[in-house]
Parts: structure tokens; C-alpha cells; sequence
């Protein structure tokens, strides 16, 4: 984020992902052991006043499966993964953004399913503000990664691993 960008239009922004990034999931269930692509939506919230940023993917709508870009090293056989991922949501917990970089990095991912009790669950996520600012002069898009490990209480662990791209929502009705 250039000098200088820090609070103008707003104190808070909402990116909402618009178009979808590879992401993958990591699961291991009984004697069953699975590797599958996911992808959902991401919702980040910005507070420019306080230089902070967190989320969610899979708080808006249902994380889905789906075999787009690993089939290579994965295999053409589509296994039903859906419901390993079903109903799960990977929360981002509150970074500070250094305000002359844009950049975010640190611990606090982390995969919660309200139907299920997780009894375990860390990860780490970051990124970076677009340099490029919207129709507000606030940043166009934030890009990063992340990955969070789980158990559940029925024996389930996996991890999910992936990448974002969140457009600012000026950017989608520019």
C-alpha cells in the first residue's frame, strides 16, 4: 500500500472474493487418507484506523470440492470429498498490517464447524493490499494464503491449504 494510503473514504472495508483460487485439502479419516481441491468464498474485514485485517472462508456459503487444476498429480477419478468439507468455515483472526507495505502475516487460522465440536486447530495466513487503490483510494484487491490444520471429534484431522484473491467491493461495481 503506498505512503500515505492509510484512512481516507472509510475506516472499514469488506473484500469479497470474485473468482475462485486453488486451494487444497489435506484430510485423513479411519484408514482413509485424501487429497482434493476446495474452494469457497472469502469475506475479509479491514479497519484502516486500527491497521487491521481478519476473516472467514466458508462463513458466506458452503466450502465445495471440486477437481479444476490438480488432476495431473491427483488422478482423473473424482472421489466424493463434499462432505469431508461440508459445513466448514476457516476463520482468519485479527492481523496488523504494516501501513506503508500493505503486507499481514501471522498465527491465528483456524477451522471451526458449528455442528461439530474441533478439538483441535491451528494455522497461519497473510498476504498483501493491491499498491493500486479503487474508485475511493482505498486498496483494489488483497491477495494471500493460508493453511489450518484441524481434528475433529470424531477422529477426523486434515489440513486446508490454499490461496485468496478479495476484490474490493468499489472494484465490483466499478
Amino acid at each position: 500500500m503506498p505512503a500515505g494510503a492509510g484512512v481516507r473514504a472509510a475506516t472499514a472495508l469488506n473484500f469479497l472474493e470474485n473468482g475462485r483460487s486453488p486451494k487444497v485439502l489435506y484430510a485423513y479419516r479411519a484408514d482413509e487418507y485424501v487429497i482434493d481441491e476446495y474452494e469457497g468464498m472469502i469475506n475479509l474485514q479491514v479497519d484502516f484506523a486500527d491497521r487491521t485485517i481478519e476473516g472467514c472462508i466458508g462463513c458466506q456459503g458452503d466450502l465445495v470440492t471440486r477437481r479444476a487444476h490438480f488432476s495431473a498429480f491427483l488422478g482423473e477419478e473424482v472421489i466424493d470429498t463434499e462432505s469431508l468439507v461440508l459445513d466448514h468455515e476457516i476463520h482468519f483472526g485479527a492481523l496488523e498490517f504494516d501501513e506503508l507495505t500493505g503486507q499481514f502475516s501471522g498465527t491465528g487460522a483456524t477451522v471451526v464447524r458449528p455442528d461439530l465440536e474441533i478439538v483441535e486447530s491451528d494455522g497461519g495466513w497473510g498476504g498483501q493490499f493491491s499498491e493500486r487503490p479503487d474508485a475511493a483510494g482505498l486498496p483494489r484487491l488483497a491477495a494471500g494464503f493460508s493453511s489450518a490444520g484441524f481434528l475433529d471429534e470424531n477422529g477426523v484431522e486434515g489440513v486446508f491449504v490454499g490461496t485468496f484473491v478479495a476484490l474490493s467491493p468499489n472494484v465490483i461495481d466499478e
